[in-house]
């Protein structure tokens, strides 16, 4: 129940009943409408009107068939762009008669209701919603904000001072009432706002000369200065605003102008910036919810979007401006939004859907937006709320091959990119299942941190790329790999080179994926008979601490095989819960027998004998493979007798490795 819950759909335009903090909120319901399965022998052909199950997240959506295949799925094209292909039949619904007019009927009052949540009051047709919320500010908060006002109005600056952003966002968002905004789903979501950056927007100063006058009225009283950092902008790569960074009080401030931007070039999208309104500067923001101001003079949040505590109610991720045009700004927004919709549970909106799916935004993510910058949004999803989620978004929306693409020079032709994805997700699924309550034997020793599960949930979608190998090049054009090496690991140029996640990392998700494969191999293995301690021990030392990860690794892929069929559809049938269960339970006793061998931190196992000492017993062994061979032998043996004595391995190998005494 706990998976079906984490495939709900959160791409659709209806929001969803408010949830439980522990669980994700509940799929909206399907549309009602008279419909029946669409089979390989339903009658349908391509060109076929269908409603279908998107991405399989519970939301029916008309599309329209391109592709009928052999064994009865589909290839669907969506209304609003996006295409997937060999869907199952029972995620696709036949329109049946009255169907079309309800979709046509559903998304009239969906526009309805979303033209009456940005209309303005009645009477009130110009500037910001605001809010007098009772606002209760933390004591360090309120100091802060104290002395950035003290600071302006001594120094006769005259700035209105307005937190942006995410601090504004999830401060309303926040549980326990501690901004109580009518109409705002109270306890709605758990949000800890001191680990927040604080970005202070500026209505007549650039960042810079603002964080100079305060470090003047800093001195002036006495107080010692604070060092300030200089972001600078890089319009090329889609940031357009220098900012000023400082630490006043533990908090991180950054200082940025409002702004405005004109296109002097129409051959160009770099806009030419200047200081803009307050309404300029929220609608240029990636999305309504984000566009919030706390006004720091007035102690109300403004909405000058006049849509975002309406989407904050209603629970969607929405551009100010058309999604194009917002996305053409700066291209990472679209992996922000996606980002977002996983962490808060919100729904996307449609109009946004359909500008993220497009190859002309994909192609400007392409070009102007750093792999620092992409890395850093997959990591923020993959550290978020519903990891699954959000990359359900990417794959369904087109963008995998640009967040996760095959390098050039591949050893081999590389398999399509959709079934790769497809198969990423279904491995991701049951991953993700697995690390939130499934096979708790595996789990009892030592429950996974949060970086093991991170690390778990890369290694589940990356494992279709695990054994696929390119010829990396170097400045010139060469063939060159690390330390010389003519191939490299595709997963390698994923993780370092296009997510720029550290080496360590890279590392362990190669560790786990080896070692899920050797654990897959000995739960099959045990079918046929008892596996010998130094063989579960070689594999519990290629996992190391790990191994848990590993092992759920193992289960996951033996889980997705069960499904021979490549597809992420779900079948709750109780001969497939049965199959999985199976596979639950002998992983479970394979995780029984490591503990009972004793093998759990074999990985940290010393040797008997060391080097300098095997040297001396075996003179005439020269260096390289061979003495390697003998030090692999030394630790097989202490794998295969727990209590075996120094003496009795000497003796072992010197029978072995008689000729080198």
């Amino acid at each position: 129940m706990k998976r079906k819950q984490m495939m709900g759909a959160i791409i659709s335009k209806k929001s969803s009943k408010k949830a439980d903090k522990a669980d994700l909120p509940p799929p909206p319901p399907a549309l009602e409408a008279k419909a029946e399965l669409v089979g390989s022998s339903g009658g349908v052909s391509e060109g076929s009107d269908v409603l279908a199950n998107f991405l399989g997240m519970g939301e029916w959506r008309a599309a329209k068939v391109v592709k009928v295949h052999t064994d009865g799925s589909l290839d669907i094209l969506y209304s609003h762009g996006v295409k997937e292909v060999k869907v199952g039949a029972s995620r696709t619904k036949a329109t049946g008669d009255g169907t079309n007019d309800q979709v046509a009927e559903a998304k009239d009052t969906k526009k309805a209701k979303a033209a009456a949540a940005a209309a303005p009051p009645e009477g009130e047709e110009e500037g910001p919603l605001v809010v007098d919320a009772d606002i209760i500010l933390r004591a360090d908060e309120a100091k802060l904000f104290r002395l950035l006002l003290r600071a302006s109005q001594e120094r006769g600056l005259g700035t209105t001072l307005r937190v942006a952003g995410g601090w504004v966002r999830d401060k309303l968002l926040e549980a326990g009432g501690h901004w109580a905004v009518k109409g705002l789903p109270a306890g709605s979501q758990s949000v800890d706002t001191s680990q927040i950056d604080i970005d202070v927007a500026l209505d007549n100063m650039v960042g810079a000369a603002f964080a100079d006058e305060v470090n003047d009225w800093l001195q002036h009283k006495g107080r010692q200065t604070k060092s300030v950092a200089i972001v600078a902008k890089n319009p090329e790569k889609s940031k357009h605003l220098e900012t000023a960074t400082m630490k006043i009080s533990g908090f991180s401030l950054d200082f940025v102008n409002l702004r405005t931007e004109t296109y002097t070039d129409e051959a160009s999208r770099i806009p030419s910036m200047a200081i803009g309104s307050p309404a300029e500067d929220a609608l240029r923001r990636d999305l309504t919810i984000n566009a919030l101001f706390y006004n720091i003079n007035t102690g109300k949040v403004e909405d000058w979007t006049r849509r975002g505590l309406a989407d904050l109610r209603g629970r969607v991720v929405r551009t100010p401006l058309p999604a194009r045009t917002t996305f053409l700004d700066d291209p990472l927004r679209v992996l922000r939004a996606v980002r977002f919709a996983g962490r808060l549970g919100f729904t996307v909106d449609e109009e946004l859907l359909g500008a993220a799916s497009s190859k002309e935004v994909h192609q400007a993510l392409l070009l102007k937006v750093s792999r620092e910058r992409i890395g850093s949004e997959v990591e923020g999803m993959m550290a978020g709320r519903a990891p699954l989620h959000s990359f359900h978004i990417i794959v369904g929306l087109g963008l995998g091959p640009i967040v996760f693409p095959f390098p050039p020079m591949m050893t081999e032709p590389p398999p399509p990119p959709m079934r790769v994805f497809q198969t990423s997700l279904l491995h991701m699924t049951h991953m993700t299942a697995l690390l939130e309550g499934g096979a708790q034997r595996m789990r009892a020793h030592l429950p996974p941190t949060d970086l093991e599960k991170r690390m778990g949930l890369y290694a589940a979608f990356l494992w279709p790329f695990r054994h696929l190998r390119y010829s990396p090049l170097d400045g010139t054009g060469r063939k060159k790999g690390r330390q010389g090496a003519r191939t490299e690991g595709v997963i390698y140029f994923l993780m370092q080179e296009m997510l720029k996640r550290p080496a360590r990392e890279r590392k362990a998700v190669e560790t786990i994926q080896r070692a899920a494969e050797q654990f897959s191999a000995l739960v099959a293995k045990r079918e046929y008979g008892p596996v010998g301690r130094a063989e579960l021990g070689r594999a519990l030392v290629e996992a190391g601490e790990l191994w848990q990860v590993a092992m759920l690794m193992g289960l996951a892929v033996d889980q997705s095989r069960a499904r021979g069929d490549g597809t992420c559809e779900s079948e709750m049938s109780l001969s497939y819960v049965k199959y999985h269960m199976g596979w639950m339970r002998k992983y479970e006793a394979l995780a029984r027998e490591i503990e009972a061998l004793g093998l759990v931190g074999v990985w940290d196992m010393k040797p008997l004998v060391d080097g300098n000492a095997m040297k001396e017993i075996f003179r005439n062994i020269p260096k390289g493979k061979a003495f390697t061979e003998l030090m692999d032998a030394q630790k097989e043996w202490m794998l295969e007798h727990q209590e075996g004595t120094r003496e009795q391995l000497v003796t072992h190998l010197t029978q072995e490795f008689q000729d080198f005494l």
